[in-house]
Parts: structure tokens; C-alpha cells; sequence
């Protein structure tokens, strides 16, 4: 039986941790040379030196683990365990990035958008 170490898996899943364009509007083509932004942004990540990469992917696994406790401390005492349980799969379904349906889909990636996790943290009273 082979044996899977947790070194393997939190390399697999650091992997798509690298930032994406920051918006649609990143997208918009550039009136000069028809390039766009988002190719001239994935054109400069290429030259970004391996351990460059690896902090990049750090911060922002940092950055959702973060806006991930900030909801889940935002709910602490208000709702159960059992509770949040049922509630998570809505808000897994509200956040997921867009991907194809099916095995296409599998291992698809896609922008995650931190602002649309902190929006559901709890309302103030």
C-alpha cells in the first residue's frame, strides 16, 4: 500500500495558490499593441523566480485561512456545530470558483474571491 505523507499534500495543494488577475477589468485589451492586461501580468509572473513564487503562495494561503477564521469566529457562539455544519455546504456552493461540470471540471482551477468569503461573516447586531 502506498504511503501518502502530508508534505505531498500541502505541496500538491500549494500549487494553486498563485495570484490571478485582480479583476474583469484586468482582462481589458490595451489600445497600443492589442495585448492584454492579463497576458502582460502572466508574462511577468513567468519571470518571478522560484522562491518568489513559493511566498506568493504562502501569503495568500495565509490571506484565506484568514478571511476562513474571520467568518467562522464571526458565527462562534451564535450558531451550533451542527448548525454551521449544515450552512457550510451553502456557503462552499456560494464562494466556489466557476469550473466545467463534471471530470472536466476536476482539478479545474478558478479565481477565489476573498471579498465573497468575508461576506459571510455575521451582521453586526
Amino acid at each position: 500500500m502506498q504511503i501518502h505523507t502530508p508534505e505531498a499534500a500541502r505541496a500538491y495543494l500549494l500549487k494553486s495558490f498563485l495570484t490571478g488577475p485582480s479583476s474583469p477589468d484586468g482582462e481589458e485589451v490595451r489600445q497600443d499593441k492589442g495585448v492584454t492586461e492579463g497576458k502582460v501580468k502572466a508574462a511577468k509572473a513567468r519571470h518571478k523566480t522560484q522562491r518568489e513564487l513559493d511566498a506568493e503562495r504562502h501569503e495568500n494561503l495565509g490571506l484565506l485561512l484568514g478571511a476562513l477564521r474571520l467568518v467562522l469566529d464571526s458565527w462562534a457562539g451564535h450558531l451550533a456545530p451542527a448548525e454551521l455544519d449544515r450552512r457550510a455546504w451553502g456557503w462552499y456552493l456560494a464562494v466556489r470558483p466557476a469550473v466545467d461540470v463534471g471530470p472536466s471540471g476536476w482539478g479545474a482551477k478558478g479565481a477565489l474571491k476573498l471579498n465573497d468569503i468575508l461576506a459571510l461573516r455575521r451582521k453586526g447586531d
